[in-house]
């Protein structure tokens, strides 16, 4: 159980950082210290987060491996997010791997990089742009419906996020909302929709509450959970408060639903 909780805490980490705050990152190397007794991984996280920008970009410019790679990434667009990296300085990375790139890319956003030199990799053989994707997408919607059409659009939508309501094309996201509400339970469409790209989505529209609390808990009683929908745990506390924690603390959530709880605050 130990390692775990220590595999976990490591991912959340590399992958989740930038959803933490300064003093949730604190308690969270000071978990891995106290709690965990990994004093070696609480090191680590300690020296990742002193790194000035010169060697986060030193690193991230080398041979390594992605996966090793990203959580420098990450450290870096956390330490920017936190005003410790100047807000016009720049990281590059040609991901290979989309899957690792959607987070760090919401983040590039998040601190003014240009959405049109962010590059969204649909495939081995085609790279565009987020913004013509979405385009591409929204437009396809009204013509066709299947499973993967609206997973596949909420993705980059959620990587646009931050700015998003700023987007050229926010009626037409408004009006796929409202389509995902009226729907989520009757849909075979929607059926791929997950949680995470849910919460992520109508936490960026600030939407009401109590019009988006029916679905998140529906979502989260009906899926298959994993890693992934840890972020939809810290949104869904900091947006429904008491009816997240009391849905949540009945779920077996990885690491425990109190440092959920601690790092959601």
């Amino acid at each position: 159980m130990k390692m775990k909780n220590v595999d976990f805490v490591k991912s959340i980490f590399q992958m989740y950082l930038c959803f933490l705050s300064e003093n949730n990152v604190n308690y969270l190397t000071e978990y891995c210290h106290s709690v965990l007794k990994e004093t070696r991984l609480a090191a680590e996280f300690g020296t990742m987060l002193t790194m000035n920008e010169a060697d986060l970009i030193s690193i991230v410019a080398s041979d390594r491996e992605e996966g090793d790679i990203l959580p420098y990434i990450n450290v870096y667009l956390w330490k920017q997010r936190n005003n410790k990296i100047k807000k016009d300085s720049r990281i590059i990375y040609k991901f290979k791997h989309q899957f690792n790139a959607w987070h760090a890319h919401r983040f590039m956003v998040a601190n003014g990089y240009e959405l049109s030199l962010i590059p969204y990799k649909v495939s081995e053989d085609e790279i565009a742009t987020y913004d013509s994707y979405i385009e591409k997408w929204l437009v396809h919607r009204k013509v066709a419906s299947n499973e993967d059409m609206y997973q596949s659009l909420l993705l980059p939508l959620n990587v646009i996020g931050p700015k998003i309501k700023e987007y050229k094309l926010l009626p037409e996201v408004l009006e796929l909302s409202r389509y995902i509400l009226k729907h989520y339970k009757s849909k075979e469409a929607l059926s791929s929709l997950t949680p995470t790209c849910f919460a992520l989505l109508f936490d960026d529209l600030s939407y009401p509450e109590e019009e988006t609390w029916p679905a998140y808990e529906y979502l989260l009683k009906h899926k298959t959970l994993g890693i992934f929908d840890y972020v939809a745990y810290l949104i869904g506390i900091r947006m429904y408060g008491k009816n997240a924690r009391r849905l949540l603390w009945k779920m077996d959530i990885p690491g425990g639903f109190d440092l959920l709880d601690s790092l959601a605050r």
